[in-house]
């Protein structure tokens, strides 16, 4: 359920905020949840396991981070840029572009798959690939503007955090989302 991803976050604020280190568990149950998610495609609850990355991904292991680009970033890239649900499209974007490209030259960031990018920042993508080629474009190149303005402010103030990632509720009619 897209509301456990909430709850994570909190704990993982919590314990972070109050040790100031990254939370030392057992990340396998995680990890299974993300599999789990990728396979089903659920474009409810896979956007929030981006924002929760996202928004966490500094307050994990570094061998969690690392599976996760492994794992589930690149063996599923084109399968999220080209995803039908632009909420998915989106979430992966910004994911890969903030977290993952900003942390190209920690030790997790050298394992993504920056090759991958390529093709959008060369306005040479595949038509082949999807019939979302040109959503898939346009949410790149809106991601990428985001992360360019980010980008100008840290180098005036380098404490600055990544832009708060907004992703709103599933709507819920009589206990069934859209």
């Amino acid at each position: 359920d897209y509301t456990l991803f909430v709850y994570f976050k909190s704990l993982f604020d919590y314990y972070y905020t109050s040790t100031n280190s990254r939370l030392l568990m057992d990340y396998s149950e995680l990890e299974l949840a993300s599999k789990l998610l990728t396979d089903n495609e659920d474009s409810i609850s896979l956007p929030r396991l981006f924002w929760f990355y996202y928004c966490c991904s500094h307050m994990m292991t570094t061998a969690n981070v690392k599976w996760f680009i492994v794992n589930i970033i690149n063996k599923n890239f084109d399968k999220f840029a080209f995803h039908w649900s632009f909420s998915i499209r989106q979430a992966f974007f910004k994911l890969v572009i903030f977290i993952y490209l900003d942390k190209l030259f920690n030790e997790e960031g050298k394992l993504f798959m920056k090759e991958k990018l390529l093709p959008f920042a060369q306005n040479n993508v595949n038509t082949m690939k999807s019939i979302y080629v040109p959503e898939s474009i346009k949410d790149y190149k809106t991601i990428t503007k985001e992360y360019s303005d980010w980008f100008e402010k840290k180098k005036e103030n380098n404490n600055i955090d990544f832009p708060l990632f907004f992703l709103p509720p599933p709507i819920s009619n009589n206990g069934v989302f859209d």
